[in-house]
């Protein structure tokens, strides 16, 4: 960035908001295009350079949905995109959506966080602050805008908690109380520690089937309730095989004698099994059972 001299002629040099390198001829007065450098640069800067008064009127839900269809989709999982959809319709566009890029200030993102903790999970409002940054990103690299609001905003602090696992005698108090309609999927989850949805995605043939002649369980996909699509599980180590106890195989070769459908878990009307459902069940099996809710799950052994 600077003063040229071309001949008797000043020009002037600078970038603009779009990142691209910009010329100007100004004429044979140096102190003139110093003035005129000096105000291009305040345009970037202030955000009324040209380029973005013409997009000034760019709203944050027409940038999301932009961003989901050009970048979201062809980089992320099904299963993170399914995520980020839901973040955008339950969080982000309700409290951005009609804002203009231009008027988003970090005051505004610090208020959203404030208000969120009140709301949800403090895990849940920092996944929002973390898509909204990645968004505001990418309206800088368009030239949309000319700094991103969200970048110095921090997450929030997340207190640890120590694992709480239960112990052979709790497990077992808790499989005693479960109703019969629920304690096979329990077991296995206690046994097996496969997360849930790659128990909703359990199938007798097809995917995450229990093997019987080998005693393993095959991971291999997991069901997002988000999507209500199959997908692969969380990572690539999550394709797994695991071993399926003498308490699960039993149990599992039970549940095929009265099966319907081609799922080993399912709904009444023959889907997997809704996380809202399942989890009243748990709660409810807990409180009859009398045990502590565990911070963290883990298969037992």
């Amino acid at each position: 960035m600077g003063l040229v001299r071309r001949g008797e002629k000043w020009c002037i040099r600078y970038y603009g908001p779009d990142g691209r390198q910009r010329w100007e001829t100004i004429g044979p007065n140096k102190k003139e295009a110093e003035t005129v450098l000096h105000q291009r640069l305040y345009e970037v800067r202030s955000g009324i350079f040209p380029i973005l008064r013409r997009r000034s009127q760019v709203t944050f839900q027409k940038l999301a949905e932009e961003w989901m269809e050009s970048y979201a989709k062809t980089h992320v999982r099904q299963s993170t995109l399914g995520t980020y959809r839901w973040l955008l319709d339950f969080h982000l566009l309700p409290a951005f959506g009609s804002r203009t890029l231009t008027t988003l200030t970090p005051k505004d993102i610090e208020g959203y966080l404030a208000q969120k903790i009140q709301q949800v999970a403090r895990k849940t409002a920092n996944h929002g602050l973390v898509l909204l940054k990645e968004i505001l990103d990418a309206a800088v690299d368009w030239g949309r805008i000319t700094a991103n609001p969200a970048k110095r905003i921090r997450k929030i602090a997340v207190p640890r908690r120590e694992a709480t696992l239960w112990t052979t005698a709790e497990i077992q108090k808790f499989l005693i109380a479960a109703d019969e309609t629920w304690r096979p999927i329990f077991l296995t989850a206690v046994f097996t520690g496969l997360r849930l949805g790659e128990l909703q995605a359990m199938g007798w043939r097809t995917q995450n089937r229990p093997n019987f002649a080998t005693n393993k369980i095959e991971v291999t996909c997991s069901y997002n309730d988000r999507t209500r699509r199959l997908g692969p599980p969380k990572s690539e180590r999550s394709v797994r095989t695991g071993a399926m106890a003498p308490s699960v195989r039993q149990t599992l070769l039970a549940l095929q004698k009265s099966a319907t459908g081609p799922l080993v878990f399912s709904s009444e009307k023959g889907g997997p099994v809704p996380p809202s459902v399942l989890a009243r069940a748990y709660h409810t099996t807990i409180t009859r059972a009398q045990v502590a809710r565990p911070h963290r799950a883990a298969p037992a052994s």
